[in-house]
């Protein structure tokens, strides 16, 4: 009996409902960043993912740039195919080191994955940052 309930409980915890939205349905955090930072009337479209124990938001532009936010409305990704991403979506700690370190790199991607922000530059390199933008790894 345990094992039945658990596994319809993992069932349900699994289960996600799409659906594609609009500018006004991210969160206000989001709808900010993206009328500061990007130019909101080239949004292809918005995906919301809803979970049972989280929402996600992807955001896809008409030249195939792609962004996600959490449920708050935080970035969690930027994937930017055929340009840099704008300094104003990584935080400044962090573009600091890439500027002093790496100075004629451009960062193209920008990612959270298990608490930690991975950063990818159009060198082929991948630097890996804490929770807290502190400078792990680099991986190439």
């Amino acid at each position: 009996m345990f094992f039945a309930m658990l596994v319809v409980m993992l069932t349900m915890a699994s289960c996600t409902n799409e659906t594609v939205g609009n500018f006004s349905m991210l969160p206000v955090q989001s709808q900010t960043m993206i009328t500061n930072c990007l130019d909101k009337d080239n949004i292809s479209f918005v995906l919301i993912e809803k979970g049972l124990f989280k929402t996600e938001y992807e955001v896809a532009f008409n030249d195939a740039t792609k962004i996600e936010f959490d449920k708050n409305g935080v970035l969690t990704k930027a994937d930017f195919e055929h340009s840099p991403i704008p300094d104003c979506l990584i935080p400044d700690v962090v573009l600091a080191y890439v500027h002093t370190n790496f100075p004629n790199a451009l960062v193209t991607e920008w990612s959270k994955d298990d608490g930690r922000w991975k950063l990818e530059l159009n060198n082929g390199l991948e630097l890996v940052f804490n929770s807290r933008y502190q400078f792990q790894s680099v991986d190439d």
